[in-house]
């Protein structure tokens, strides 16, 4: 009878493991937690998952692309929207990336990536592993009971209502995840018809209508969100109602551009928009002007800061010392001439989108073929700007039918974060 000798295979101690490891991408990893307990142990380590973080942005950050398709008909005979997703990295290959079904069907507004998380709406999303989760629920209305009393008995000729805002942070203090909520409840008095149709409203104890705004805020790994704190003053201003173009978190702050519903104080006669900052580590609000007679093509991060572009204007606009003041530096866009909503036809012109920057420095563009008459996108170019040598590339072409601006974004960088 033949004997096989079995000989064991000497363990890899685990500094020489942790630094083969190291080298490997996000799917090869996530494919090994399942090789041992200790393996596991390892690449759940929260200062492997860090280190992966911030290697991932050594190796250059993706773009995040959301393409429509239409699929079945609805019985009411409506083509059902189907989202796709990719992802393109710095030399312009594209790889489809699987999505849950939810994600698949539901419109959700496309905001820069965090660190490698995505917000939709209430969910979080890892593209890099495929995993979500929803948001668990918020404390309750801290000002439901005062309206409902207020109210009182007269609830009939009064309506109420809420609007929430989630905003997706990364607090470089902690190195952690923190999700914003802002939320706005008001109550005001119906309308009331006269027998000569005017309108008007009849006059009860409460002389105003009466917004409340709150906030939480919730660590990602926790279950529990906790109340804020806000300024009188912010208070005061953002009660007036506001609605959100777009957000980002830059350096442990959450950046975003809103509409006040009512001009602000310190906003000119020209000025409709300005920006709430949010220090993720400090936990206060700010309240920021935007440079005079600038449109917002793009906000976001540029070169590691917050920045905004000017399409038109051709410029570059730096903030710097949010929480101080805030202080803007101009630089000036030196790119092709013939971007700039170049007509090629009476028909057909081209339009230029900033969309954020790469890690190496260039500022992206999308710059697209559109029909005049309906907007309609007949194909896209993504281009490299290099803000140093003023030298333009090509990224990569989108032949597909993109449903509109914000459906393409920059930044996305590989995380191996758990979301549980």
């Amino acid at each position: 009878m033949i004997q096989i000798k079995r000989t064991l295979v000497p363990a890899i101690p685990d500094d020489i493991l942790v630094q083969i490891l190291e080298k490997l991408p996000a799917k090869p990893l996530l494919r090994f937690k399942s090789v041992s307990k200790s393996w596991y142990s390892i690449i759940e380590d929260q200062e492997f998952v860090d280190g992966f973080r911030l290697r991932s942005h050594n190796r250059g950050t993706n773009i995040l692309v959301r393409k429509i398709r239409f699929g079945k008909r609805t019985v009411e005979g409506q083509n059902t929207r189907v989202y796709d997703f990719s992802v393109i990295d710095s030399e312009g290959q594209s790889v489809p990336v699987a999505v849950p079904n939810i994600l698949k069907n539901t419109f959700f507004h496309l905001d820069q990536p965090v660190e490698g998380l995505v917000l939709c709406n209430n969910l979080i999303w890892n593209p890099t592993t495929g995993k979500i989760i929803d948001l668990p629920p918020r404390n309750p209305n801290p000002y439901a009971k005062e309206i409902s009393e207020k109210m009182g008995n007269m609830r009939e000729c009064y309506h109420s209502g809420a609007w929430s805002k989630y905003f997706l942070g990364f607090d470089v203090s902690s190195k952690k995840y923190k999700v914003l909520s802002i939320c706005l409840t008001w109550f005001e008095r119906k309308p009331i018809r006269a027998n000569n149709d005017d309108i008007f409203y009849k006059e009860f104890d409460i002389n105003e209508n009466q917004v409340h705004v709150h906030a939480e805020v919730l660590t990602l790994g926790t279950n529990s969100w906790k109340f804020l704190s806000i300024d009188y003053s912010v208070q005061q201003d953002l009660s007036k109602g506001f609605t959100v173009k777009t957000s980002c978190s830059i350096n442990g702050v959450i950046y975003s551009i809103i509409t006040p519903h009512s001009k602000l104080p310190v906003m000119s006669s020209s000025e409709s928009e300005c920006i709430l900052a949010f220090d993720l580590s400090h936990e206060k609000f700010q309240l920021l002007l935007l440079p005079r007679r600038v449109y917002v093509d793009f906000a976001g991060e540029i070169g590691g800061r917050f920045a905004i572009i000017d399409v038109y204007g051709e410029r570059i606009w730096i903030l710097e010392e949010a929480f101080e003041g805030g202080r803007w530096t101009a630089v000036d866009l030196f790119w092709a001439k013939s971007w700039v909503r170049m007509k090629l036809s009476e028909s057909r012109l081209i339009e230029v989108y900033p969309i954020g920057s790469c890690q190496n420095g260039e500022i992206l563009f999308r710059v697209s073929e559109i029909v005049s008459s309906s907007g309609q996108d007949l194909g896209s170019t993504i281009f490299g700007y290099n803000m140093e040598s003023k030298d333009v590339r090509m990224v990569t072409k989108l032949d597909d039918f993109v449903d509109d601006r914000d459906s393409i974004v920059s930044g996305l960088v590989e995380t191996i974060h758990p979301l549980n």
